[in-house]
């Protein structure tokens, strides 16, 4: 171990500001921790299990609760791309959504963020990327409110201001960063999790520990 490491490792600052919600049956009371909004945009994947296993409907069932409107976008891909982000960010346009609700694993939650800040941000998703082929733009206004319902663990995009992003057309795959992308709420509910395959589950946490190990080394 470095002395560089020695030497900073009592010096900490914390900038999350999502507030978490940890439980078994925590989705059951989501109802609870919901922001005063008017319509949200529910984002998860093009698969099934968040239908079929009755976590979109749970959802669902705490927005009626708060008499709370919604509408579904439910297109994301894996690796999802600026594209879908854009289709998302129009929808919730048209729809005057003014939160957006993230349910499934890292790709419905990356897929979240960029459509909160393309909701209210002129233009597409990809002007406000800063690597690559980016348009490099700095956005004129804070990104929608997002609560983010994890259904998988090992992302951890649902407590970081980052979201992974791809584009077909210029085969890249890039991020975004924001202070605003920090989801205002997320609710970490394991009941939610047992679902997915135990070989899956194992991946995830190679991934979280894989995560861990590239800020350990930035220190060493």
């Amino acid at each position: 171990m470095s002395n560089k490491f020695l030497k900073t490792s009592n010096n900490f600052f914390d900038t999350v500001s999502t507030h978490i919600e940890f439980g078994s049956g925590k989705l059951n009371n989501l109802y609870e921790f919901l922001p005063d909004a008017k319509k949200a945009l529910i984002v998860t994947t093009n698969g099934k299990s968040v239908k079929r296993n009755g976590y979109l409907d749970k959802l669902i069932g705490n927005l009626d609760k708060k008499s709370m409107e919604y509408v579904l976008f439910d297109e994301i891909e894996p690796n999802p791309l600026n594209t879908t982000v854009d289709k998302g960010a129009d929808i919730a346009k048209e729809e005057n959504c003014d939160i957006i609700i993230a349910i499934g694993g890292g790709s419905a939650m990356d897929a979240s963020k960029a459509i909160a800040l393309a909701t209210n941000n002129p233009g597409k998703l990809w002007d406000y990327v800063q690597f690559g082929t980016g348009g490099k733009k700095t956005p004129e206004n804070k990104a929608l409110p997002l609560i983010a319902i994890p259904t998988t663990a090992g992302t951890g995009s649902e407590a970081d201001m980052g979201a992974v992003i791809s584009n077909n057309e210029t085969k890249e795959k890039t991020a975004i960063f924001g202070e605003d992308l920090f989801p205002i709420l997320s609710i970490i509910d394991p009941e939610l999790m047992v679902s997915v395959p135990e070989k899956y589950t194992a991946f995830q946490g190679f991934d979280a520990i894989s995560h861990s190990l590239e800020v350990y080394q930035w220190y060493c």
